[in-house]
């Protein structure tokens, strides 16, 4: 049920365009392509159908596929795991593991290689849909491209957003949220149809091979390509997903720092440091685990990160972000605090300067 009011909450619309949509999409697929194989649909009717029927006819549709939309919402996680491979067998798990490494490898060797700028960056996108290091990696591609953008704040930062997940959305800018959701459901829509037109497949090519109904099995057939390009599509739209994510994260942090009274250090090997010691208090509290270690030398940052840390403004005692406002109206007035000090130095300067030109004369 969490999934479904994490659903619902986040907007009806945001339901209707990542789950009814493509259940009712299949759902009359199936009804004009598949229902009449069976015996009882090829008797011809006697006389027209009436409105009633028809009505009737719609609202049967329309239930089954808000059922179907229902039950997908309702098994979102479990969906989301079976795509990125968490459930699958031991043995598939590591064979998947060793075949997307393989995968990324030869992307990593493509990029080397390749002296076009432009394909560089076709191949550099490519890449930026698998993890940066090899622990990370999934046995498929949408798994990885998720963990992608998961490991996002971990890698730059060693901030877990997962654990803090719920913090990052209580603080996070309305519009900034609205983005990451409005990801996620694109995310959604593409999963859910890779389920139904898998679905689709296996109910249509069995009916019409029972019933020797080759128009059935055509729209079976066809499905199977449909699925894996919209599996395709879903890992594509992940991008989107880890750029609205990494905003989030960039910018949602300091806010994030003061809602738990903390400052955020000049250095980022400070800053780095105090994320994972807040995760570990978080995750662990008090006691001793061996598994973490916080030793400082861990979060040196490498040589970028020692050039930004040159130009990192200092936040105040209160935590407050270096970034200005955004506001409008504290921007107007800040500026016309600013004008105002301007002001009395310019004509100060201009009475010294008519008083020059006077005294030269």
């Amino acid at each position: 049920m969490g999934d479904l009011a994490k659903t619902l909450t986040g907007g009806l619309w945001k339901f209707v365009y990542a789950w009814l949509l493509p259940s009712a999409l299949t759902v009359t697929a199936f009804w004009l392509l598949v229902v009449p194989a069976f015996p009882a649909s090829r008797k011809s009717p006697t006389g027209s159908a009436s409105d009633a029927s028809e009505l009737t006819l719609g609202v049967v549709l329309a239930l089954i596929a808000l059922a179907v939309a229902l039950l997908l919402a309702l098994n979102s996680t479990f969906f989301h795991r079976i795509f990125e491979g968490y459930v699958w067998p031991t043995s598939w798990f590591d064979a998947g593991c060793r075949r997307q490494l393989r995968r990324r490898n030869r992307l990593q060797r493509a990029l080397d290689s390749e002296r076009h700028r432009a394909r560089m960056q076709l191949l550099q996108e490519r890449l930026e849909l698998y993890p940066e290091y090899e622990q990370f990696i999934l046995p498929t591609r949408f798994g990885n491209a998720v963990r992608s953008m998961e490991t996002y704040s971990k890698t730059r930062y060693r901030l877990d957003v997962r654990s803090l997940w719920q913090e990052f959305k209580a603080v996070a800018p309305e519009p900034l949220l609205k983005q990451v959701e409005d990801a996620e459901a694109v995310v959604n829509f593409f999963l859910g149809s890779v389920c139904l037109a898998a679905l689709f497949a296996v109910l249509a090519i069995g009916i019409g091979l029972s019933e020797s109904d080759a128009r059935a099995v055509i729209a079976g057939v066809i499905a199977v390509p449909l699925a894996r390009l919209l599996y395709l599509g879903g890992v594509q739209s992940v991008r989107a997903w880890r750029d609205a994510i990494q905003a989030l994260i960039s910018l949602g942090r300091w806010e994030l720092a003061k809602a738990y009274g903390l400052k955020v250090p000049e250095r980022l090997v400070d800053e780095r440091l105090m994320w994972q010691t807040l995760v570990s208090f978080i995750a662990w509290g008090d006691k001793d685990e061996p598994a973490i270690t916080l030793a400082p030398e861990r979060y040196e940052p490498g040589r970028f990160g020692v050039l930004l840390d040159k130009y990192r403004l200092e936040p105040d005692e209160a935590g407050d972000p270096p970034p200005p406002s955004a506001d409008p109206k504290k921007a107007g007035e800040a500026l016309t605090t600013i004008l105002r000090r301007v002001g009395p130095i310019r004509d100060e300067a201009g009475q010294d300067g008519s008083a020059g030109g006077s005294s030269g004369t």
